[in-house]
C-alpha cells in the first residue's frame, strides 16, 4: 500500500474535475494510456518545466521515482503568478498524482534534489489511434476558453496561423484569458503585427506571467525573440528593464539572463554573474553560454569551459 498524499488547498480545488470524471464511467471506458516517459532533473541539466497544461492528455499521471523533497518538484499554480504555486507533497517514491487536462502546473526543483519522474499520459482510443484530442472540440464550441486556447495551439503546431488567430482571440476577449493573450501576441509579431503584438503582450505581462513579460521586453527593447541580440541594448529604467526586473523576481530563467544582460550594460558584473548562475542552474542553455564567457573574459578558464559543454549537451542536436 502507498502512504496518502497530504491535502493542498490548490490540489483540494481541482479534485473535483478528477471525481467527476472517475464517477463518469462513460467519460472513462474508452481511455487508456497513450505515452508513457521517464523524466529526469539533475544538477547541471533540467532543472525545471514551465508552468504549462497537459493538452494532448485528457488524464495524466505523474509519479515521482525518487524519494520527493518539501518544498521542491511537481507545483501547481492558481493563476498567472508564480507566487500562487504551491508545491505538491507526494508522501513518499511511489505515490501518483492523477490530472486532468486544465490542472495549471510545472515542475522546479530545489537545492541539490535530483528528481526521476514517471509519467503517464492517458485519452480516449480514438485518439491514440488518429493522435487526436477530440474532448475539446465541443468544450470550445460552448465557449470554454481553455478549450479553445488548445484548439488555437494545436492550429499554430499544425501551421494554421489565421485559424490559430481566431481560437486565440475569442478566449482572450471574451474570458481575459493569459495563456492566449501571450500566444495571441507572440503569433502577431511573428507575422510582423508589431501594434497588435504590442496590445496583447502588454496585456498578458500586467497579468504577472512571467514569459510574456519577456517576450513583451523583447519586443520593446529590440531584443531578438528567443535568445538575446547581443548587438543591442536596453536602456535602464525602461519599461523594459522594469519587466525584465519582474520575471526574474518570479524566478525566470529567461527573465534572469535578461536582466544579467542589462547589469552587464550597466558595468555591474557581480550582479550580471549571480542573475547568469541563477538562470544557469535552472538548465538554461542561453544563460549557461552567457555565464561561460562572462567567466572566460575574468580569466576562470576552468569553469568556464564546463558550462559551454553543459550548454552544448542542452541544445537540440539540430542547432550543433
Amino acid at each position: 500500500s502507498r502512504s496518502p498524499i497530504p491535502s493542498s488547498p490548490i490540489v483540494s480545488a481541482r479534485e473535483g474535475r478528477v471525481n467527476c470524471l472517475r464517477r463518469s464511467r462513460n467519460a472513462l471506458e474508452d481511455v487508456v494510456v497513450s505515452q508513457v516517459l521517464i523524466r529526469r532533473y539533475v544538477a547541471g541539466e533540467r532543472r525545471s518545466h514551465p508552468v504549462h497544461y497537459d493538452h494532448h492528455a485528457l488524464i495524466t499521471a505523474v509519479c515521482s521515482l525518487t524519494v520527493p523533497h518539501s518544498g521542491s518538484g511537481l507545483f501547481v499554480q492558481l493563476d498567472a503568478l508564480s507566487s500562487s504555486r504551491e508545491f505538491v507533497e507526494l508522501g513518499v517514491a511511489g505515490n501518483f498524482l492523477i490530472h486532468d487536462w486544465k490542472l495549471l502546473h510545472g515542475v522546479e526543483v530545489q537545492g541539490n534534489e535530483e528528481r526521476f519522474s514517471l509519467i503517464a499520459w492517458l485519452k480516449p482510443a480514438c485518439d491514440v489511434r488518429g493522435s487526436g484530442t477530440s474532448w475539446y472540440d465541443d468544450l470550445a464550441a460552448a465557449g470554454d476558453a481553455d478549450a479553445q486556447f488548445r484548439l488555437g495551439m494545436r492550429c499554430e503546431q499544425g501551421g494554421n496561423d489565421t485559424r490559430a488567430h481566431e481560437w486565440f482571440l475569442q478566449a482572450a476577449s471574451k474570458a481575459q484569458h493569459w495563456p492566449s493573450m501571450y500566444r495571441l501576441g507572440v503569433l502577431l509579431r511573428r507575422q510582423g503585427d508589431l501594434p497588435g503584438a504590442t496590445c496583447w503582450l502588454r496585456a498578458a505581462a500586467q497579468t504577472g506571467f512571467a514569459e510574456a513579460q519577456v517576450a513583451f521586453g523583447d519586443l520593446l527593447s529590440g531584443w531578438g525573440w528567443g535568445e538575446v541580440e547581443r548587438t543591442q541594448r536596453c536602456e535602464p529604467h525602461s519599461e523594459a528593464s522594469r519587466l525584465y526586473e519582474a520575471a526574474a523576481a518570479q524566478g525566470s530563467p529567461a527573465g534572469q539572463q535578461r536582466l544579467a544582460r542589462l547589469r552587464l550594460q550597466e558595468g555591474d558584473a557581480v550582479a550580471a554573474e549571480r542573475l547568469l548562475r541563477a538562470a544557469a542552474a535552472q538548465g538554461s542553455a542561453v544563460a549557461q553560454t552567457d555565464l561561460a564567457e562572462l567567466l572566460m573574459s575574468g580569466g576562470f578558464e576552468e569553469e568556464a569551459i564546463s558550462w559551454f559543454e553543459r550548454a552544448d549537451e542542452l541544445r537540440p542536436s539540430s542547432t550543433k
